[in-house]
């Protein structure tokens, strides 16, 4: 009795460990949502299982993967319960091994090939020598038949003919057996150059995601793991197309997408967003703050700086980052303006881990082993540059990097669009802003503190360190032009144009490029714009509105008898002329002297305003509607009264 309980109970035993035995799925990205700095990954894998209880292995998933974001979901037949999760990391050694060793086999069936065509050449070769006797005995025979003048001219042809098709198929024979070893020397020294490869590189490691699911009905299930990687960022950047005839803007609003996550999404389902995942969504607490005669001791949670002057970089401590690895973070600025660099390039040399700067030129590569390494900086338009770095384990590098732009010289390039392309883009682009449906690229869920973009196509971001293009929508706006001037600065009339976000999500911040017509105007910076709110574009200078500050008349006198002023007096035209086949309205600007001393007034003249209205600053304002071909003229008249015995600097 005892005897069968022992083995039920080893039956039962070895049935669960069978049950339990890891299987290892084939999984793809299906979708990510991407944020700010880091992006929400989610897999599939499908698989087919008897009731019972399973534990599956997600292999090859990123190192950066955040072990606590990991999450699964299952459907299938029946009752699906996930009974545990958990992270580990792994190894490359293995299967690089497992790769070497494949290709050894190939070099193995190759090597077998080249020696039947090297036997084969050895027969062909026997042939040749056999063939190759024969035709000199043949000759020899052949004289001594003429000199018995027994000449058998068939004998003759047929060992001519003998000797020539046995020849002429060794030969052949022979070049196909060598061409045959040349094709398999050349596949064995390719095959061979990726052993060398292989064995050269550096064991990596990658985590592996351990679920144990149990199921109640034999059927197909699906796995959907999702975890967030770090390695990933997302920024806007804006076309705006004002068509002038008609008065309408195509603005594009795309996401510039970056991901070195060390896996390529293919054919995914993409969604960008504002929010911030894991971020401290609580307020923090005040601690006490002492002060005292004495040293104080370093306070609970006070974080340890070390400056390594030399290289410009400072340490922050991070107990949160993995033993054994530190972290890169800084900023990439322009060295002349010291302006952030958007999408700036910051990579590992030798290593295939790097991250793009953000809209504040921002970057973060995290999870690095501890060690010197060279970053590498590379952007559009700036001369790269390499920096050495020493990683600390659990302490962030802490770097601000300036790029300097590329100063190019030589001869002027004129760059001419063709003509028919042009009216046939611009006929287009005029055709499609006079039609209210616009064409939907993403969905948009707009919520109290977040706005996702969930791309309605299927995009492809490959793992290289690269930005990559995706378009949110392209939406046709009315534009309200304004005409504004200060004619004393520059004589010349601005044109604005003023756009109503009527979306029901933000324009983010981001670089815009201006364009009118299928002109290049200009690139500028984008504040957020919050639904209902206005964009104003700067549009350049329109030609066909001109304007002009005059000075009429500029004289001086002397006033008063016991104490002697002087005074002089400004008398100015601004001219304005419409050459537009429009009626519009200009705001031009102007302004009178600020005395910093009380003995010096200045007095209006015209235009007649109260001094309420001029404000502090003394500016003048005008508003003018002029129609088409007409000229007006705004008189300003002023006059500037000060003692004689003193000097009055900063006047025209």
């Amino acid at each position: 009795m005892k005897r069968l309980f022992l083995f039920c109970l080893i039956l039962i035993s070895g049935i669960i460990f069978c049950q339990e035995k890891t299987q290892k799925l084939d999984s793809k990205v299906i979708a990510a949502t991407v944020f700010k700095n880091r992006a929400l990954v989610t897999r599939q894998a499908e698989i087919l299982l008897p009731s019972g209880r399973h534990v599956l292995a997600f292999s090859n998933l990123p190192t950066d993967l955040q072990n606590e974001s990991v999450r699964v979901a299952a459907e299938g037949n029946g009752v699906i319960k996930i009974l545990d999760v958990k992270v580990e990391q792994r190894f490359t050694s293995e299967i690089q091994q497992d790769n070497i060793k494949k290709l050894e086999q190939k070099i193995d069936s190759l090597n077998q090939q080249k020696n039947i065509a090297s036997d084969k050449i050895a027969v062909y070769n026997s042939k040749k020598e056999f063939v190759e006797s024969l035709k000199a005995q043949s000759a020899k025979f052949v004289n001594e038949k003429m000199l018995l003048h027994v000449n058998n001219i068939k004998e003759w042809n047929d060992m001519l003919k003998y000797v020539g098709d046995n020849l002429r198929n060794i030969y052949s024979g022979l070049r196909e057996q060598n061409e045959i070893i040349n094709a398999v020397e050349e596949q064995k020294n390719a095959i061979q150059a990726e052993i060398n490869i292989s064995r050269g590189r550096k064991t990596k490691n990658y985590k592996e995601v351990i679920v144990t699911i149990e199921n109640n009905n034999y059927g197909k299930i699906k796995l959907y793991p999702s975890y967030l990687v770090q390695s990933a960022n997302w920024y806007p950047l804006y076309d705006a197309r004002v068509i002038s005839e008609n008065k309408q803007a195509e603005l594009s609003y795309f996401g510039m997408i970056h991901q070195s996550t060390g896996e390529d999404w293919r054919d995914i389902s993409l969604t960008l967003s504002t929010a911030e995942p894991m971020s401290i969504k609580s307020l923090p607490e005040l601690e006490r703050w002492f002060i005292d005669t004495k040293p104080l001791p370093v306070r609970h949670g006070a974080i340890k700086r070390i400056v390594d002057f030399q290289n410009g970089v400072s340490y922050e401590q991070n107990f949160g980052i993995p033993g054994g690895n530190g972290s890169i973070s800084g900023y990439v600025i322009d060295k002349s303006t010291g302006d952030p660099l958007v999408g700036a390039n910051v990579t590992l040399s030798g290593k295939n881990i790097g991250s793009a700067t953000d809209l504040n030129g921002k970057f973060l590569i995290p999870n690095i082993p501890e060690g010197h390494y060279i970053l590498n900086l590379s952007y559009i338009g700036y001369q790269p540059q390499n920096i050495n770095v020493k990683v600390i384990e659990k302490n962030t590098a802490n770097l601000t990097l300036p790029l300097q732009a590329h100063v190019i010289r030589g001869q002027e390039v004129v760059v001419t669009a063709n003509e028919v392309a042009q009216k046939s883009a611009i006929s287009q682009l005029r055709a499609t802003s006079n039609k209210k449906e616009q064409v939907k690229y993403t969905n948009v869920y707009a919520k109290e503190l977040s706005t996702s973009f969930e791309i309605k196509t299927k995009s492809s971001i490959p793992s290289d360190n690269s930005q990559h293009k995706v378009t949110i929508a392209i939406e046709n706006l009315p534009v309200e032009y304004s005409y504004t001037s200060i004619p004393k600065i520059s004589p010349s009339v601005y044109l604005k144009g003023k756009i109503v976000n009527t979306n029901n999500y933000p324009f983010l911040e981001g670089e815009i490029n201006i364009f009118i017509d299928n002109d290049f105007i200009n690139r500028t910076f984008l504040k957020t714009i919050v639904p209902t709110d206005t964009l104003e574009l700067a549009l350049g200078i329109d030609d066909k509105i001109q304007i002009k500050k005059v000075l009429i008349n500029k004289f001086q006198e002397s006033k008063g008898f016991l104490s002697r002023n002087k005074q002089i007096s400004y008398e100015y035209e601004i001219q304005i002329t419409n050459n537009r086949p429009t009626e519009e309205s200009v705001l031009v600007y102007d302004q009178l002297p600020i005395p910093m001393n009380e003995d010096i007034k200045v007095n209006l003249l015209e235009p007649k305003k109260e001094k309420e209205e001029l404000g502090n600053d003394q500016k003048l304002e005008w508003n003018i509607r002029i129609k088409p071909g007409e000229k007006k003229i705004i008189p300003v008249k002023y006059t500037v009264e000060y003692p004689d015995d003193i000097n009055v600097y900063g006047l025209e």
